[in-house]
């Protein structure tokens, strides 16, 4: 496995790599390669026997970073929060709101009649 940051580098490598050469004989094959994440990157192989070659894309959910954000920051803020007593009365009017609504599904969800999936 050859990498380089583009094709010329990793060609390069490549030749540069003979039976002849002491480096060669000690030299372990890689099995896994990481990517940098925001930079171009290339990769080449030479194999005289078949392989089976795997790509594991890892992405970055940027709706759990926001989260976390958001997390760390009402962490934070959290002791001026508990002495604000507009927080207070909207975090209590929100959850009564969201108790009441959950409350108002279960019942209506009692009455309606449930089909079945063989009719």
């Amino acid at each position: 496995i050859f990498t380089g940051e583009d094709p010329s580098v990793v060609l390069k490598k490549s030749n540069e790599k003979s039976m002849w050469s002491p480096s060669s004989w000690f030299y372990s094959q890689k099995t896994t390669v990481e990517f940098p994440a925001f930079s171009p990157y290339c990769v080449g192989f030479s194999s005289r026997e078949n392989y089976d070659l795997f790509l594991k894309v890892r992405v970055v959910n940027y709706w759990k970073v926001i989260q976390m954000i958001v997390g760390i920051v009402l962490f934070f803020s959290a002791p001026s929060l508990s002495r604000n007593p507009f927080f207070h009365y909207t975090s209590g009017v929100s959850v009564g709101v969201v108790a009441s609504l959950l409350i108002l599904i279960y019942i209506v969800g009692r009455f309606v009649p449930v089909r079945s999936t063989y009719a």
